[in-house]
């Protein structure tokens, strides 16, 4: 549930150039911005998924998938947003429910 919290926040600022849309992936070292730069979305290089405050470099949230080989978090077309390791298997999932559409 803080998930959903603090991703509510990241989306309640975002515009179309910093969306995930259905199908689509971050790989590791990729990264959406929000519209007013305070808050990053990250895929680590160790293959956690974090959720950053730019002013201070606070981590709000973290998938806790470091060191799973995770490579690529994907906005499947289904809601679900989840994480894939180096041999294609979900390492993470969390269902979007409202927010199917777009990230």
């Amino acid at each position: 549930m803080i998930f959903i919290f603090f991703l509510t926040l990241f989306i309640t600022v975002s515009l179309a150039a910093d969306q995930l849309y259905p199908n689509q992936c971050l790989n590791q070292g990729e990264y959406l911005t929000s519209s007013n730069g305070c808050f990053k979305l990250i895929m680590q290089t160790d293959g956690n998924l974090v959720i950053y405050r730019n002013s201070n470099g606070n981590a709000l949230w973290s998938s806790k998938t470091a060191r799973t080989c995770t490579n690529r978090i994907c906005m499947q077309g289904d809601g679900n947003f989840v994480t894939y390791d180096c041999a294609n298997d979900a390492t993470w999932a969390q269902e979007l429910q409202e927010m199917k559409e777009v990230l």
